[in-house]
């Protein structure tokens, strides 16, 4: 979407509208899938990883069968994530799950979700910005968080070590059959050249990271989406990358493909610190509840309105919502979606959370 001209509150709300737009697009390649587990490596001892979170899904399964992705626990109350992995969810449709190995046997701590935060700019046909935050509505007792990898240095050949709950082989994966305990293995970190040529051009970008050995003796499989690629440094545990995408699990030629997480603090530590309330509470009467959604209900409506008046109508070339040339009735049901689609996303993000 194109925004030509027009008032600056109101281009900022089309940024975010198109941001959302974007993000809802769907993948068109199947042969490469998301990598949710890992390939040729060894049991983990309770306690190892501390940090790691379970995201599991709420449909009365055990948590072995409700397991669909990973996380890693970046503060009391805040995990990072895939994108891919709760790019359909909400709080109401998972679960977190902390303090466990074994999935089957481990009772840990469960966690209610409050709210899932998808980077605005995810796109799943390019896999890019393959990250998310969610917020938990406790914190985790007894956590050790795991703190972020900042550096400006791409690791190139240094070793990292992933962690999942995901398939050991690409044909366990292919069955449905999944470990019940987490499981970790050392790969080294290879540079975006190298992994430019294993992949389709343009697919590898420099806020993605790739690990893995040449002859694909291991890797993340189905089920580690999410998980952590973590590296030393100063003797403590940093998160570097986010389990993300590759084609098959430990496949020759090919390598694993993760979000850099270095390339996210900003975006990171934005989400963290945002007045979640503030946000909610449209009418400022320092309360959440009915008064706010219908407030912002209205404002939008109204903007639509203006929209309608000052540029649909006037022909303008604020009008070409689809950036096609052409002004019609597309641009104006479009127009119409972006905004009923603004309202469900403050709803689900920041009203209901905090109605109390």
């Amino acid at each position: 979407m194109s925004v030509k001209k027009y008032p600056l509150c109101f281009i900022l709300l089309l940024c975010t509208l198109s941001a959302i737009t974007l993000s809802a697009a769907t993948s068109a390649n199947a042969a490469i899938t998301p990598k949710p587990r890992i390939v040729g490596g060894q049991p983990s001892v309770f306690g190892q990883w501390p940090w790691m979170i379970a995201l599991v899904k709420n449909k009365g399964l055990d948590n072995s069968q409700g397991l669909f992705c990973g996380g890693s626990l970046i503060s009391l109350t805040w995990v990072l994530t895939a994108a891919h992995c709760v790019k359909k969810e909400t709080p109401g449709t998972i679960h977190a799950l902390a303090h466990v190995l074994d999935l089957k046997n481990d009772k840990g701590q469960n966690l209610a979700i409050k709210r899932i935060l998808i980077h605005p700019k995810y796109n799943i046909d390019t896999r890019s910005n393959d990250i998310a935050l969610v917020q938990l509505q406790k914190p985790v007792s007894s956590a050790k968080i795991l703190p972020l990898y900042t550096g400006a240095s791409l690791l190139v050949n240094v070793n990292a070590t992933i962690v999942g709950w995901g398939a050991l082989s690409e044909n366990d994966a292919n069955f449905g059959r999944y470990p019940e305990t987490l499981y970790d293995v050392t790969l080294p970190v290879i540079s975006n050249s190298l992994c430019k040529k294993a992949y389709e051009a343009g697919a590898i970008t420099d806020t993605m990271l790739c690990a893995g050995f040449n002859d694909a003796s291991s890797d993340t499989c189905s089920g580690d989406s999410g998980g952590p690629l973590v590296i030393k440094l100063n003797n403590q545990w940093r998160l570097a990358g986010i389990t993300s995408w590759g084609i098959g699990c430990a496949k020759p030629g090919y390598y694993g493909v993760y979000t850099r997480v270095s390339k996210y603090i900003g975006y990171i530590s934005t989400v963290m610190k945002t007045n979640f309330v503030a946000i909610a509470d449209v009418n400022k009467d320092k309360k959440v509840n009915t008064l706010d959604k219908n407030k912002k209900d209205s404002d939008l409506k109204a903007v639509f309105q203006t929209w309608v008046k000052q540029c649909w109508q006037a022909k303008l070339p604020c009008a070409d919502v689809n950036a096609n040339g052409i002004i019609n009735q597309s641009d104006y049901q479009i127009q119409n979606k972006l905004i009923s689609d603004a309202f469900k996303y403050w709803l689900a993000v920041y009203w209901q959370p905090e109605v109390k």
